[in-house]
């Protein structure tokens, strides 16, 4: 009897050390990275600032249309008044509301550049000329990476070790402490300096800005610049540099060092502007592990990344 060449299947058996049969890769249009910001996530940044202003409204127009509801049946009992009339007044108070939230939101999009001039006054300039060039250089690179243009950058005279980046006209400023540039070998410092600069690839700059411009609300600026927004940050910045341990070393020596006295970041201007700083708690003395925003904590993230 014919032996059956056909497995159960009904198909072709395979021959002992023949190849399985090639099948050509088909790519996900739908894919998209975890490590790099969707539009939909930058959007989301990017209205974090009318949202606030939005939610701080909310008493208002909630009021107007309160008010509104409430004169109906009095409005109505009069004869010289109308339904209309009163649903005419709560909408005029809730428009008048939303037209001072645009108004807000515009003054505050022009001041962002004022935090620049600040902080300009607030330090004098550090770093000897090696040092200034070292980091003009690593900006100059890293800001073909991330995409920007225009960036200024500053060794301002600090022992403590932090950085920052902020919108200034139609470019940026970035400010690096003397005591980054001396204690920090070069793959610590393009780290700082591309956790930075992932803040504006996330979208994140001019919400982080627009909460040091809030003064002394530590809850409202938190809350505006987005809880948990560095620790995402150093995801996208790990992603895009080649050492991504430079940056945790970065955040490790950052959670090591105490505060120095007379430091800008033992004062009330670093506390109104701390959420524009690489390090948002430098002077906190104890570790939060559940704070996504501790260096410690973002540290050791990175290490097991």
């Amino acid at each position: 009897m014919p032996t059956n060449k056909r497995a159960r299947s009904g198909r072709p058996s395979q021959r002992r050390g023949q190849s399985p049969r090639y099948v050509e890769p088909v790519l996900d249009p739908t894919w998209s990275s975890a490590y790099g910001p969707s539009p939909e996530e930058r959007l989301d940044n990017k209205e974090a600032l009318r949202r606030t202003l939005l939610k701080q409204s909310r008493g208002v127009m909630a009021t107007g249309l309160l008010i509104g509801v409430a004169a109906v049946p009095l409005l109505t009992a009069a004869a010289h008044f109308s339904v209309v009339i009163s649903i005419t007044a709560a909408l005029l108070i809730i428009g008048g509301s939303l037209l001072f939230v645009n108004q807000r939101l515009r003054a505050i999009e022009g001041r962002l550049s004022t935090v620049a001039s600040n902080f300009v006054a607030s330090f004098l300039p550090g770093g000897a000329v090696r040092e200034r060039q070292r980091l003009t250089t690593i900006v100059a690179r890293l800001s073909a990476t991330f995409g920007l243009s225009d960036v200024s950058s500053f060794v301002v005279d600090d022992a403590m070790y932090n950085g920052a980046l902020v919108p200034n006209g139609n470019g940026f400023s970035l400010f690096v402490t003397s005591g980054v540039m001396s204690d920090f070998d070069l793959l610590e410092l393009e780290g700082v300096v591309a956790h930075l600069m992932a803040r504006e690839r996330l979208g994140q700059l001019e919400r982080v800005t627009a909460s040091a411009l809030l003064g002394s609300d530590g809850l409202r600026a938190a809350e505006l610049a987005g809880v948990g927004s560095t620790y995402r940050a150093d995801e996208v910045a790990a992603a895009a540099i080649r050492h991504p341990m430079g940056l945790a070393s970065a955040l490790s020596k950052c959670s090591l060092q105490t505060m120095v006295p007379g430091s800008f970041f033992a004062g009330e201007k670093y506390r109104e502007s701390r959420w524009v700083w690489f390090n948002v708690h430098a002077d906190r003395s104890e570790i939060e592990w559940g704070d996504l925003d501790d260096v410690s904590l973002r540290s050791r993230a990175l290490a097991e990344w």
